[in-house]
């Protein structure tokens, strides 16, 4: 008897359960895990999962405490509270209205040994409008809240007005209100009536940084005596300049903020000290204009006020940092080859040393003889793993999601590299479809990624999530072209005044690529989606080449030179296209998608959101208009309240659904809504 063996694997995946396919509903009701607060010694996690319902709309969440030893998990009842913190290994401080008539925050310690969701002991008595962003350390809590810098509002009309840039940043209107940090030694013999204000002589500051920053723009010393705080200059240029500086301060107030980065400087984050206490260190871009530039790793000692940079030979970019206990090395991840791994690099001989080989890796803590993690992957999203420093062995801790996700069919990235422009290698991945079976072929989901400086890693989306087109019967392929991290800092760079040149003959070569390679896929049935930088290069795709059935543009741009007299950070275009345009506009012209409308054919289906300030909206309406006065078929989708992504679950699932059936109906491949 002959056995097909296609269908015997088939069928063994059919047995073992994994049949049922990962769709856009799959993603939004999948229970969403937060790791909320760790307590002082890593040994416990206080975490929050939160389910949706697509019936009625709704969330629910619930809490529980995992042991990081045993990975054992009990869920509990908290109070109702906003930010987390860990008081010590059994207590945590939470931020939470004294009663809901009296909406002023206030700072509480709750047991949770007692988990029976009764409310905490109040430690402070403050009558600041917020508490944000929040710390907790041996009895001093700290954190911010406003501080207006607006004058006073006369009158009853609604303008806003402004004199210098920004105007807006991402999705919101600048308000003249500053974050300033504050500091309190706090425990429960009395209430707490204030604080000290830590930014006095240097009140034009805010931490943390917009649009992105959080508690992480600050940190205090081992001893409790400094801070060290991030704050991007009120001067007018900060839209177009990438500055950002570093203050340290006394924690009692007792004087004024000093500036300790050099004038000049570009973007500075990951601020922490030395177990010690003696050296504080960052990650630090040099130049003042370039967002995508290089992570250097800067060691600062206190004492000296001298700095260095650690292994500053690295071609990667570091993106986190955390001293190991001892303080002799400092552990690292980065972006390489399509995952973002975790390194070491000793402080004596400076020797680079890789410790994982896969997934997206995050420090949660450091111990002497291993690091508790966090990971994701294509196949799962974030959950806590330990990795053995003398082994390099990585073991899972927790399992928020993983096991609820046994059932579905779980595509795995399969790599393959090519000869792009220039001859260099570039890389790729393909997703096979659920079902695959050998000698049938399938349609073909093209993405492109946005950024541009940034990369389709092994990562878990609740977005763009790598498991939606093969769950629908796609093969998914993307590369990472040149612009993408990971690849040395050249290849980074490769996109600056090349946005339609390398990027565009990569992704035209991949695609030539797998048709050659990949006898499984239909490259007659191909749709490419690509979103910000992507949807760009949709605009350019149908306006260079004709390889695709059709195209989906999220949030891309049109017209380079609107979109940067629209946009809020003037300082990536004009480092993007060389300047800016009405003094350079070279490479605004040459790779201006809205010169080449006429050459436009491709049945298009536009996306954008209301509150998106990076891309504005118009640009998707220009998009939308030209395809439409030519007679191209296509369709544009409006979400109002969204920004440059689409964050709200409803509208996820109405975002997942347009895109996949606008695939479907011009790939001529069968698809139902899930939900």
């Amino acid at each position: 008897m002959q056995f097909n063996l296609a269908y015997v694997s088939l069928l063994v995946g059919l047995i073992q359960g994994q049949n049922t396919p990962v769709t856009p509903l799959t993603i939004a009701q999948l229970p969403r895990f937060s790791n909320l607060a760790f307590s002082p010694s890593g040994d416990k996690v206080l975490y929050s999962s939160s389910t949706y319902n697509a019936t009625t709309d709704k969330k629910t969440r619930a809490y529980g405490v995992l042991d990081t030893k045993s990975g054992a998990k009990k869920e509990i009842k908290v109070p109702d509270f906003g930010e987390v913190v860990f008081i010590d290994e059994n207590t945590i401080g939470y931020v939470s209205p004294v009663t809901k008539e009296n909406k002023i925050p206030q700072f509480f310690k709750y047991d949770l040994t007692k988990g029976d969701g009764a409310k905490g002991t109040q430690l402070t008595n403050f009558t600041y409008p917020a508490i944000n962003n929040i710390h907790y350390q041996n009895g001093l809590f700290t954190f911010t809240t406003d501080y207006d810098t607006k004058p006073k509002k006369e009158g009853f009309d609604s303008a806003l007005a402004y004199d210098s840039l920004y105007v807006r940043h991402w999705d919101t209107w600048a308000d003249g209100v500053n974050q300033h940090i504050h500091a309190v030694s706090v425990d429960e013999k009395k209430l707490v009536n204030s604080a000290t204000n830590l930014f006095k002589g240097v009140e034009s500051a805010s931490t943390p940084v917009l649009p992105f920053g959080d508690s992480g723009d600050y940190t205090i010393s081992p001893d409790n005596k400094e801070v060290a705080f991030i704050s991007r200059p009120a001067t007018a240029n900060a839209a177009w300049k990438t500055t950002i500086d570093l203050y340290i301060v006394p924690t009692d107030g007792s004087s004024v903020a000093k500036k300790i980065s050099k004038p000049g400087s570009g973007a500075i984050s990951g601020l922490t000290y030395s177990p010690d206490g003696k050296t504080l260190a960052w990650l630090e871009i040099y130049e003042d204009n370039n967002e995508s530039g290089r992570n250097h790793i800067i060691l600062y000692d206190r004492a000296s006020g001298e700095k260095k940079a650690v292994y500053d030979k690295w071609e990667l970019s570091a993106q986190s940092i955390a001293f190991a206990p001892n303080g002799k090395s400092i552990y690292v991840t980065a972006d390489h080859y399509g995952q973002h791994k975790l390194y070491s690099i000793t402080l004596g001989d400076e020797k680079l040393t890789e410790i994982t080989k896969e997934k997206q890796t995050s420090i949660v803590k450091v111990y002497e003889d291993k690091v508790l993690v966090t990971q994701a992957a294509a196949t799962h999203p974030s959950e806590l793993f330990s990795v053995d420093l003398k082994e390099k062995k990585v073991t899972p801790v927790s399992d928020y999601v993983t096991e609820k996700l046994k059932p579905y069919y779980l595509a795995k990235p399969e790599e393959f590299w090519f000869k792009g422009d220039n001859g260099e290698r570039v890389q790729g991945f393909i997703y096979k479809p659920i079902g695959f079976q050998e000698g049938k072929k399938y349609p073909l989901a093209f993405w492109v990624h946005g950024g541009p400086e940034s990369a389709f890693n092994n990562n878990w989306s609740t977005r763009w999530n790598y498991q939606v087109p093969p769950g629908n019967g796609y093969v998914l392929a993307y590369i990472n072209f040149h612009g993408s991290p990971g690849y040395g800092q050249k290849f980074t760079e490769s996109i600056l005044k090349n946005w339609g040149g390398s990027p565009f003959i990569d992704n035209i070569k991949a695609f030539e690529y797998i048709s050659s390679k990949y006898d499984f896929i239909d490259c007659e049935r191909a749709c490419a989606w690509g979103a910000s930088y992507g949807g760009f290069m949709m605009n350019w795709f149908n306006g260079h080449t004709d390889k695709f059935k059709c195209l989906i543009n999220h949030d891309g741009m049109f017209d380079a030179k609107h979109a940067y007299y629209t946009t809020d950070e003037l300082f990536f275009n004009e480092n993007e296209f060389g300047g800016v345009p009405f003094k350079n506009p070279e490479f605004y012209d040459k790779w201006n998608p809205a010169n080449f409308v006429t050459k436009w054919k491709t049945p298009t289906l536009v996306i954008h959101g209301g509150k998106d300030y990076r891309l504005v909206d118009g640009e998707g309406i220009a998009t939308f208009t030209a395809l439409q006065r030519q007679g191209i078929p296509s369709k544009f989708v409006y979400f109002p309240e969204e920004n440059h992504w689409v964050l709200n679950t409803a509208n996820y699932l109405r975002w997942q659904h347009e895109q996949l059936s606008w695939s479907a109906n011009w790939t001529k491949t069968e698809y139902k809504r899930a939900d």
